[in-house]
């Protein structure tokens, strides 16, 4: 994919169109070309980017780890204290040292590091994060660690190692809440010694959610998909707003992989504004190259501080490498160029390039510290550049990393609390000094990432870091050192090699060489092996092909010198002294030259080589069974001899000239002259006859050797050898028209007959005539097509000819008719072409007999309907003259029966009919079913006189005929049933109201009905009466005219009464003891309250379904089937007795107080000397008036009562 862009920073415009501080429209200096760092061309600034795709819903794991779930710690300290070595850096180690912490390095190598990682995060609690990694073997001198995530309750956090060809990967940050939309990783496969884990997820749900910074890469590609890939980043957020371009934000995703961790797709990156909003995005990087990938990172550029106090920029986006799609994303873009803050960043390249880096700040814009920047390209983000890598003043600088390879990049800073570092070798135009990588000092952090790098060629710099030494936080690691260069040779025989300006001598030779120092190392070539046998150098190990070559030191390294070994290939020729090529150049056998090991050498024997002009040598073979031309492989000093064959030359002539010849089974134009090996034998052969023209040919006749047509020759010498041959000339015999027999020289042949006679040949013929073929055409010979006449003749073969018999065709007229008439004339033979009149007759027609001419059949007539016509006779014919033999057929209606049609073979036909019908023809004859004469009189179909009670016939002509339709008159009956719904039989089945009813005249019928007729639960029919005719449920009708009935019911419904007590009762009812009444009347129920029903009194308390309601019963109007419910209600005790209780405590209380009164009245007076005995008592009194019934509840209540006590109603 080609990205156009060429950023230019001109005026710093952010994406939403104001001018950011620090960047007026018009700045051309672009802050004074990065204060005079200088280069800066840079234009892009597009950005808006959108590419959204997205899928996957799961993929998990969750599980393993290894390296025996880890641990040990640390290295001790390698390296002095103090400053870092010259040249570059080789103390400081740790890898971390417990006591928790630890932090967010990642680095990663494997190849010719061989392993390192690092990868990190751990704290593991107070409250969790996890992740780690470590391991080494042994460049970082010992670690190991792992527990590579560690989850319980979450958190792990910020790594992001890679590698990725053959696997090790991590990418991290986490803090579930089931894998929050996504994501987790780490793998292996198995460097790192096991691990595991995974997750991802997505679909349904996103977008997107809480991923955080990682990042990745690793490449291969361009083209093909030639994978790995692997790529990765995300931070993310989004949270829906329309999937980001309506709020909410941050965003980036990516992800891709395979080699085979599969995945293969994802994207995500709204960013938006001018003016739509949403915009920050925040940390990432990646890179990839082999051809391109990218994305940057941090982005905002307004005044939000999406990760620091306002303004930011940088973004960038492209694909290709593998794609990732969204559709594979391309343009996004901004540098204008702002900052006050974040910008971290990172990235670097190789195809070409991208470098990419960054911090910045801006203090309006001269900076005020931060500082650091690249952004480059050199040509795959299709140019930009930016520049400056470093600067200090007030120091600070920031969090950078970076690596690149091809020939170098490296990075790393925050420079405030040391570390620093950076290089190039030219790919971001300079860089270099800068330089600390710690042994120490300020002791680093400053945080987010807190550094990384790493590259490799076996293994130039490295670092890692976070540091606080030591009191804690931790890592640290770092690189360049002296490292053993050693030299060897393959194949390994001690092949002499040396350094700079040693002494040759016999390989492995090892020297211990300063980093970053260069070295000049040499193989000598070519050198002598054993007889036969030398070496030649090719290239190092490396694949360079220089030698002597310089080398720079960066890490332990052997450089192998691979050797091509060569052999001494003799050619020889038997006889010797032939020529042979080698490397298609020719030499005279034998030939000796040198030939790489396994390499192949391509030799050939060219054939023939002349000895004299009729003499010559021939190619037989190799000695090593090879073709005659072919390649040997040089795997061993080796002779090859190429064999050749002594030939004389053969001429085979022929008479005349110009004949073929087969010559050993190929067939060859006379004189033929060819080779043959000496001794050897060789079969000829005369074909013949060969054709030389039209008709002309020459047959074989004798070889001048006197062999037969195919003999053998012995080649001993030369020779010349005769072929003789006799011309031949083809006689055709034929005939007019075609396939008539000729006698050809007394034997009889088929016309046409073709032959080859010799030259001068006799040819004697005879034609027979006539000539039959079949029965029906005949051929007589007329003459020979030169003129003769006669059918007997000779003719001579002195060119190829044709003679043709002519003969007149003749062919016979077959003549037929019908049964009783006659053709003129007969059957006989006509010449071909002639035309013969023909004729047909027949007897004259009678009243209910005639012949009628249908036509001629059989071959075409002139005029086939005609009885006089001709025929032409250009074949044998066969014609027969059609009559109809008809009968006439009468059809008619009875008398006095007021019919119009019959329908004759479904055509209506009128009566009364005198049809003419073909003898034997069969027709279908229909009578109406019935024949209205009114609308309540009809006649209805009887019989056919003649053809029997089926109003429809079949009439097979034999002879004339005569049918008439016999009709009985029927009466109509009109039945209407009121209501409709009720059933009535006729003649004792049931009648549907569709059905017409019609009966024949004087018939008698009985109707009837079944009464009642149930219809639904609760709803019936009853017959009430017949209208003429009474009200018996038959009524039998004669008829003697058109009737008109009515059947007459009532429609009924039941009344279902429902009571827990009594006996309800039904008054006046449709039928006596039922409860069913007439549609629309009014029922009534009586019954009986109150009941005493055990111990217990009931009185009705009221009626449900009621249209009215009386102390002793209820109404309900019938519109329909009605239930109606008596509602009872119990009679308590003080309901049924409560006047009398009242009465009677009313009756003691005053009994009470006048007893209390005389007791009173007794203590205020003196004792009376006798008082007399009060008087007997009487009882209870029950109160004045008697009692009465309650009309409402029929509770007996006292007879002053003007409410009832019970139920409260007036009385």
């Amino acid at each position: 994919m080609a990205v156009a862009v060429v950023i230019v920073l001109a005026g710093a415009l952010n994406p939403i169109g104001n001018a950011a501080p620090g960047g007026r429209p018009g700045d051309e200096s672009i802050y004074a070309r990065l204060a005079a760092g200088q280069p800066v061309p840079l234009t892009p600034r597009h950005a808006d980017v959108t590419p959204t795709s997205l899928d996957v819903a799961s993929t998990s794991v969750d599980g393993t780890v290894s390296i025996d779930q880890g641990y040990p710690g640390p290295s001790p300290l390698s390296g002095g204290s103090g400053g870092p070595m010259n040249p570059p850096f080789a103390g400081d180690r740790r890898v971390t040292s417990d006591a928790n912490a630890q932090s967010h390095p990642s680095i990663a190598t494997e190849a010719g590091g061989s392993i390192i990682y690092i990868a990190y995060t751990n704290q593991t609690t107070p409250t969790n994060r996890d992740v780690y990694v470590a391991r080494s073997a042994n460049g970082g001198q010992t670690w190991t660690h792992i527990p590579v995530a560690a989850a319980p309750g979450y958190n792990e956090f910020d790594p992001r190692v890679v590698v990725h060809g053959t696997r090790v990967v991590v990418f991290f940050a986490n803090d579930d809440l089931a894998n929050n939309r996504g994501f987790r990783r780490a793998e292996s496969t198995d460097q790192g010694q096991t691990w595991s884990v995974i997750a991802v997820n997505y679909s349904g749900p996103p977008p997107i959610r809480d991923f955080v910074h990682p990042d990745a890469s690793s490449s291969l590609a361009s083209a093909p998909p030639v994978g790995p890939w692997l790529y990765a980043i995300y931070e993310t957020f989004c949270d829906v707003p329309a999937s980001c371009g309506g709020g909410t934000s941050r965003v980036f995703l990516t992800a891709m992989f395979d080699g085979s961790m599969t995945l293969s797709g994802s994207v995500f990156f709204p960013f938006i504004s001018s003016t739509n909003v949403p915009l920050p995005t925040v940390e990432p990087s990646i890179i990839v190259n082999g051809d391109q990938t990218l994305w940057i990172g941090d982005a905002d550029a307004r005044n939000l501080p999406a990760s620091g106090p306002g303004n930011h920029d940088v973004l960038w986006i492209q694909t290709a490498t593998g794609t990732n799609s969204g559709t594979s994303w391309a343009g996004g873009f901004i540098t204008g160029a702002y900052s006050t803050d974040s910008m971290r960043v990172d990235a670097a390249g190789f195809q070409p390039n991208f470098m990419l880096v960054y911090q910045l700040v801006n203090a309006t814009v001269g900076f005020p510290n931060h500082i650091i920047v690249d952004l480059y390209s050199h040509d795959s983000g299709t140019t930009w550049t930016l520049d400056l890598v470093a600067s200090q003043a007030g120091v600070e600088l920031k969090d950078p990393a970076t690596i690149a390879r091809s020939p170098n990049a490296y990075a790393t800073f925050y420079q405030g609390g040391d570390l620093g570092f950076t290089n190039t070798s030219d790919a971001a135009v300079s860089w270099s000094p800068a330089l600390k990588v710690n042994a120490n000092v300020g002791s680093i952090t400053d945080a987010v990432r807190t550094t990384d790098v790493v590259v490799d060629p076996a293994t130039g710099p490295l670092v890692a870091w976070q540091d606080g030494r030591d009191g804690n936080q931790n890592v640290y690691t770092t690189g360049f050192q002296r490292f053993t260069i050693t030299l060897q040779t393959a194949p390994s025989t001690n092949l002499r090699v040396h350094f700079d300006t040693d002494a040759y001598a016999p390989a492995p030779v090892a020297k211990s060489l300063v980093a970053s120092t260069m070295h000049t190392i040499e193989c000598q070539s070519p050198q002598p092996g054993a007889a036969g046998v030398q070496y030649l150098f090719t290239q190092w190990n490396d694949g360079s092909t220089a030698n002597p070559r310089t080398i720079t030191v960066a890490a332990d390294a052997t450089y192998t010198c691979s050797f091509r070994t060569q052999y001494q290939i003799t050619v020889a020729s038997a006889p010797a002294g032939r020529t042979v090529t080698v490397n298609a150049v020719p030499q005279t056998a034998p030939y000796a030259f040198w030939c790489d090991a396994a390499a192949q050498a391509n030799l050939s024997a060219p054939s023939p080589q002349t000895v004299s002009p009729t003499s010559q040598y021939r190619y037989n073979g190799w000695s090593d069974g090879g073709a005659q031309t072919h390649a040997i492989t040089c795997d061993q000093s080796r002779t090859v001899t190429a064999f050749f064959v002594l030939q004389y030359q053969v001429t085979i002539q022929t008479n005349p000239t110009g004949r073929s010849v087969d010559v050993a089974g190929t067939t060859q134009t006379g004189p033929y002259v060819f080779w043959c090996d000496n001794t050897s034998s060789v079969t000829i052969n005369a074909p013949g006859p060969q054709a030389v023209g039209p008709g002309i040919q020459y047959r074989y006749d004798s070889w001048s050797d006197l062999g037969p047509q195919t003999h053998s020759i012995t080649c001993t010498g030369t020779m010349t050898i005769t072929a003789n041959f006799v011309r031949q000339y083809q006689v055709t015999i034929a005939s007019i028209p075609s396939g008539r027999t000729i006698t050809v020289i007394g034997v009889p042949q088929t016309a046409p007959y073709a032959n080859w006679y010799d030259e001068f040949t006799n040819i004697g013929l005879l034609v027979p005539s006539p000539q039959g073929v079949g029965s029906t055409t005949r051929y007589s010979f007329s003459a020979w097509d030169d003129g003769n006449v006669n059918p007997t003749r000779n003719v001579v073969a002195d060119a190829s000819k044709t003679y043709t018999a002519i003969f007149t065709t003749e062919y016979y007229l077959t003549m037929a008719s019908s049964s009783g008439t006659s053709v003129t004339p007969g059957s006989g033979w006509h010449p071909d072409g002639d035309i013969v009149s023909i004729s047909t007759s027949a007897p004259a027609p009678g009243l209910t007999e005639r012949y009628v001419f249908a036509g001629w059949t059989g071959d075409p007539v002139a005029l086939p309907s005609a009885q006089t016509t001709t025929i032409t006779m250009d074949g044998p014919k066969s014609i027969t003259a059609t009559w109809s033999h008809q009968y006439r057929i009468d059809l008619r209606f009875a008398n006095g029966v007021p019919g119009t049609n019959f329908l004759v073979d479904s055509v209506f036909t009128p009566a009364p009919a005198s049809l003419w019908l073909d003898e034997n023809s069969q027709h279908v004859v229909i009578a109406p079913t019935a024949i209205n004469a009114s609308s309540d009189t009809r006649y209805g179909f009887l019989s056919w006189q003649g053809a029997g009670a089926n109003r429809q016939f079949t009439l097979t002509v034999t002879g004339p005929a005569s049918f008439t339709a016999q009709y009985t008159r029927q009466y109509h009956v009109t039945l209407t049933i009121t209501p409709a719904g009720p059933v009535i039989t006729v003649d004792t089945l049931p009648w549907n109201p569709s059905q017409d009813l019609w009966f024949d005249e004087n018939s008698q019928h009985v109707f009837g009905v079944v009464t009642p007729q149930p219809v639904t639960t609760g709803v019936r029919f009853k017959f009430a009466s017949w209208s003429p005719g009474g009200t018996g449920s038959t009524l039998t009708v004669t008829m003697d005219g058109p009737k008109i009935l009515q059947a007459t019911f009532a429609k009924q419904y039941l009344l279902t009464v429902e009571s827990a007590y009594g006996t309800p009762t039904c008054v006046n009812t449709a039928d006596p003891g039922s409860c069913w009444y007439d549609e629309n009347t009014t029922a009534q129920v009586t019954l009986t309250s109150p009941v005493q029903v055990g111990g217990a009194k009931y009185t009705l308390a009221s009626w449900t379904g009621a249209t009215s309601a009386t102390p002793s019963g209820a109404t309900v109007a019938m519109s329909g089937p009605k239930t109606l419910t008596a509602n009872w209600h119990e009679v308590t005790f003080f309901e049924e007795f409560g006047v009398y209780l009242g009465l009677l405590i009313a009756i003691l209380v005053a009994v009470i107080i006048v007893v209390l009164l005389l007791m009173r009245r007794r203590k205020k007076e003196p004792a009376a000397a006798a008082v007399a005995p009060p008087p007997p008592v009487q009882g209870t009194q029950g109160p004045a008036g008697g009692t009465k019934t309650c009309p409402a509840c029929g509770m007996e209540i006292p007879g002053g009562a003007t409410t009832c006590p019970v139920c409260g109603s007036a009385v």
